[in-house]
């Protein structure tokens, strides 16, 4: 039986806003995430650099990182840095 975890997903997009937004489609996110079991709850811009977007998700524990190698070639498209990824306790 695998754990459930709690992980906190900090990135910073290199991209403008408006390129972001016209390419990153939040339907097929939560189709993304319903696929790997992931709930999200929470997710926003941080006060201190609106590029940097904070998310925090509950799932299984290794689907949160299948999710992301599944977006791999977005990810590299998109100038996105993961700045850090970690279990919330």
């Amino acid at each position: 039986m695998s754990r459930t975890i709690t992980a906190l997903i900090s990135f910073k997009r290199q991209s403008f806003i408006y390129e972001w937004v016209n390419k990153f489609d939040i339907k097929a996110a939560v189709r993304r995430d319903s696929e790997f079991e992931i709930n999200p709850i929470f997710r926003n811009f941080s006060n201190d650099d609106t590029q940097k977007i904070i998310r925090i998700k509950k799932a299984l524990k290794g689907n949160i990182q299948k999710s992301l190698q599944s977006i791999s070639e977005c990810i590299k498209s998109q100038k996105v840095d993961l700045l850090t990824m970690g279990e919330l306790t």
